[in-house]
């Protein structure tokens, strides 16, 4: 397609090519393909660490903050990045302005009155339950806390041209009616599959002993303590299964102590937080990857155990379901110990089905979520609002994800993957 003046609004702390933050790296993942594109692009991004440069044709214009105070750094934000926005647009004929991930509540409220097509997105799923929000408080404070976000985001998405959700349990976070179902696309994020990759000695991984690997943080809400529990039904099954845990956070002198005290503690191997890239041999290493979360919202770690082989055990709640293909992995309710130790237990045992489960899981991967795929329908997408916007209306088509994923979108919101229930 013909290249493009892109602007990007980009207010995660931090824009990053190596460090284990999530909206960062995500985000870098879709600017560093559009670059390699020769689109030009300008970033208004907070903070940026990189170990590699963009292109030149990639200007990053990093926005000083004087203020620390929530709400009002990110009142100070869109004000510095509408400002950077009318200097550049003097000179530069803008095709597109591209808030990425988060979408933080209102944010792009400051590119109003420009004339520019505005896309919005990725959305992920909410987590369910967050008792931090204050969206989530009673009484009347939580009652004007959720009417205040609903009318803002309704205010904001308003004059957006299209938003990208990654499955269709994003959708509540669209808070316009059927008008949005229009403008609203499904795009996942996109995995480096060259740096996630199998193993070459395959053979030597069906030979190994059994082995879990959950690689996360070690928060409660990502179902650790669910899987220690698991564990001792697993090591009764599979005597001579190991488990490896990865990952920092809060929890994790208590997850220590926990495994100290139980029989099969040497079978346990607690790593803590790695550099992302030691993370590929760990997924290499293993016979299966779990994370048993109460309600993820976009997993990439899933997405890198898949591309690099390995069948996935997790749970039937979130935006997961729509990660995980038929035949791909074992998803269970959350906060069952039970379900989830029969899953383990299942694969396993049966290596010769998560064999084939991992290599189903890379062919998907090759297919659907490398980088060049998913920039392939970034750019249709621009182009799509671009027209729109010269057409003074129209529709984009939209859909989950029939052409991207038609077998999980025939199989609604359990994502068609095998489950198992205690």
């Amino acid at each position: 397609m013909a290249r493009l003046k892109i602007f990007i609004v980009h207010p995660s702390d931090w824009l990053t090519d190596y460090l284990t933050i999530g909206d960062g790296l995500v985000a870098h993942g879709f600017l560093q393909e559009l670059a390699n594109r020769g689109h030009e692009i300008h970033i208004a991004a907070r903070s940026a660490k990189l170990q590699k440069p963009f292109p030149p044709n990639v200007t990053i214009h990093i926005i000083p903050q004087s203020v620390s105070l929530k709400p009002l750094d990110r009142l100070e934000y869109m004000a510095r990045v509408r400002s950077l926005y009318r200097r550049l647009s003097r000179t530069i004929k803008f095709d597109v302005a591209h808030q990425m991930n988060p979408v933080f509540t209102g944010l792009s409220l400051c590119m109003a009155g420009f004339d520019v097509p505005l896309v919005l997105g990725t959305y992920v799923p909410d987590w369910p339950d967050d008792p931090d929000a204050v969206t989530s408080r009673r009484g009347l404070a939580g009652v004007l806390a959720r009417w205040a976000k609903s009318t803002i985001c309704a205010m904001q998405q308003s004059r957006a041209d299209a938003f990208l959700l990654t499955s269709p349990a994003s959708r509540p976070r669209i808070h316009l009616g059927e008008e949005a179902t229009a403008r609203i696309r499904y795009v996942q994020h996109g995995i480096d599959t060259e740096m996630f990759s199998p193993r070459a000695d395959q053979a030597a991984l069906a030979s190994a002993s059994p082995s879990i690997l959950f690689l996360s943080n070690l928060g409660v809400k990502k179902g650790i303590f669910v899987l220690l529990e698991a564990f001792s039904d697993v090591i009764a099954a599979v005597p001579d299964c190991t488990l490896t845990i990865a990952g920092g956070g809060k929890e994790l002198e208590e997850i220590k102590a926990i495994v100290e005290k139980q029989p099969w503690a040497n079978q346990v191997s607690i790593l803590g937080r790695l550099p992302r890239e030691e993370t590929v041999d760990l997924y290499r290493s293993h016979t299966l990857y779990t994370l048993p979360s109460f309600g993820e919202p976009y997993a990439t770690t899933i997405l890198e155990a898949m591309s690099c082989g390995r069948p996935v055990v997790s749970t039937d709640t979130g935006g997961v379901p729509y990660m995980i293909l038929p035949g791909g992995g074992i998803t269970v309710p959350p906060k069952d110990a039970p379900a989830l130790a029969k899953a383990l237990v299942q694969l396993l045992k049966d290596k010769e089905s998560a064999a084939a489960m991992g290599q189903r899981n890379r062919a998907w991967m090759l297919k659907w979520n490398t980088w060049n795929a998913v920039i392939n329908q970034l750019e249709e997408i621009y182009a799509e609002v671009g027209q729109r916007r010269q057409a003074n209306g129209g529709a984009m088509t939209v859909g989950y994800p029939t052409e991207l994923a038609p077998e999980i979108a025939s199989k609604g919101i359990s994502g068609g993957q095998e489950s198992v229930h205690g």
